[in-house]
């Protein structure tokens, strides 16, 4: 019997007739600049990269599926970030905007809302709490949705007992102590991801770990009493 493609392939076929426009915003980092080089390679996606200082110049020929934008241009949004932010605090100033505003990773995050790019990849410089806070803060959060979660997308290797399934792991880290509420939308929106990146029918499970004579965090106590 035809053995399937494992999940990072079959998502790599996915993005290549997607064509898509993805937007790398720390390319001062030499592992982003590797993997714009792999994707371009592979043509999974078009590429936007931000830069600071022409730090790219040389590292990349002049190719139709590839945009090198200075960070520096992102002040043309500054009057919007600026009314972005008074929603939050009032007395935001322009000042502010206008620094914030070349920054790569808020820029990044302006050219996605105002739709050149499908998405912003980061998180190798910035830590996984300042991408989701620009993203939040910017571009919004799905209507409906009420919670912003993550999740591992785990598959495995050749010969292994598990060779072929794949598994979703969520929370990964953003709401470390969830309510009752927030651990049902994170379970949700993981099965509804899922299901779009492989295809297949999620089956979900919720694992607290084994009670010893020290209490569970608050949130398995939760689960227990349902």
């Amino acid at each position: 019997m035809k053995k399937e493609k494992d999940i990072l392939r079959q998502l790599e076929e996915k993005a290549l007739k997607r064509n898509k426009t993805i937007i790398l915003p720390e390319s001062g980092d030499e592992r982003v600049v590797e993997a714009a080089r792999i994707i371009l390679k592979r043509k999974i996606a078009k590429v936007i990269l931000l830069q600071n200082d022409n730090e790219l110049e040389g590292k990349f020929k002049p190719r139709k599926d590839l945009t090198i934008i200075d960070s520096g241009f992102g002040v043309q949004y500054s009057n919007e970030l600026l009314r972005l932010r008074r929603k939050k605090k009032s007395d935001f100033e322009v000042k502010e905007a206008e620094s914030e505003s070349v920054e790569p990773l808020v820029f990044s995050m302006m050219l996605l809302k105002k739709g050149f790019a499908d998405g912003v990849i980061a998180g190798s410089v910035h830590t996984t709490s300042q991408v989701i806070k620009q993203a939040i803060s910017i571009v919004g959060i799905e209507k409906g949705n009420k919670t912003v979660s993550s999740f591992f997308l785990f598959n495995f290797p050749k010969d292994h007992r598990l060779e072929g399934r794949v598994f979703s792991f969520a929370d990964c880290g953003v709401i470390p102590n969830p309510t009752e509420e927030q651990l049902s939308d994170i379970a949700l929106q993981t099965s509804k991801n899922f299901k779009k990146l492989t295809g297949m029918k999620p089956r979900v499970a919720f694992y607290h770990f084994p009670q010893k004579e020290v209490l569970l965090i608050p949130v398995l106590i939760r689960l227990l009493k349902q």
